[in-house]
């Protein structure tokens, strides 16, 4: 099932199918956007922190190879990475960053190819300064993301990595992306999303779209479906509610149980 095909079956469930339409495809396409990322947001946040494991979120991320490692003057050469997309989901676990890893070409030893980055917080690298064993260094590599305030304004796409040596040039980085914006958004390219949450996401669509139902006084004269002139205009009608048991509904904490 393709973007069009949901976008087209949520317009013609609401009845939106002429030409002055109250919502149009790129409202739904807008709608559609935000619909698919609370669902792969909630879905990611789930399987992250499965005790099973995080396999099942493997494939909802993408690598990039021979990302530029620059260095920072007034941080005493501190070394970073600039995130090579804007759409990154931030998670709460991980800041949207499956891993971090030495790659083919990125200068260091051939025994450190494909090794991971460790991610930790700025106190807890300051912390391992002080170990001997899990001291920053290119054989313990660490990593956090933060924004860092400059004269030309707050930036923040950095993310921050101790350890790494000076011949280090690149890294590999997998990322967890956020469906694509209005602008960029294929309308003939697949759904984004699992099968079975098709449904779930077009049950949001709908709640999403039914503002324009909900406006006292408004007569949709244009549809067919309203009600005859000499009844008067269509009644204000209070949206259903919704069990907090809704699968659309479920906060990230209750999916984990």
């Amino acid at each position: 099932m393709t973007n069009a095909e949901v976008w087209d079956d949520v317009l013609r469930t609401m009845g939106y199918t002429h030409d002055d339409a109250l919502m149009h495809r790129a409202s739904v396409a807008y709608n559609w956007g935000l619909v698919c990322n609370r669902l792969k947001r909630q879905r990611l946040e789930k399987e992250l922190r499965s005790p099973l494991g995080s396999r099942g979120a493997t494939n909802e991320s993408t690598i990039y190879y021979n990302v530029p490692i620059e260095r920072m003057d007034d941080l005493w050469d501190r070394a970073y990475f600039e995130l090579p997309v804007a759409d990154v989901i931030d998670l709460r676990t991980n800041g949207g960053i499956e891993y971090i890893a030495y790659g083919t070409g990125s200068g260091c030893i051939d025994s450190l190819l494909g090794k991971h980055f460790t991610q930790a917080s700025p106190s807890e690298i300051n912390m391992l300064q002080g170990h001997g064993m899990l001291r920053p260094s290119p054989q313990n590599p660490y990593y956090f993301r933060a924004r860092i305030s400059t004269p030309e304004g707050i930036i923040t796409n950095r993310v921050w990595l101790y350890g790494p040596g000076i011949t280090v040039t690149n890294v590999e980085v997998a990322l967890y992306l956020s469906a694509a914006s209005i602008e960029d958004i294929d309308p003939d390219a697949e759904v984004d999303l699992p099968s079975d949450m098709i449904y779930i996401a077009k049950r949001m669509m709908l709640d999403l779209g039914r503002f324009a139902l909900l406006v006292p006084g408004q007569r949709l004269g244009n549809d067919g479906r309203d009600f005859a002139p000499y009844k008067g205009p269509q009644p204000f009608q209070p949206p259903q509610q919704m069990s907090i048991n809704d699968p659309a509904n479920l906060s990230i904490d209750t999916l984990n149980g």
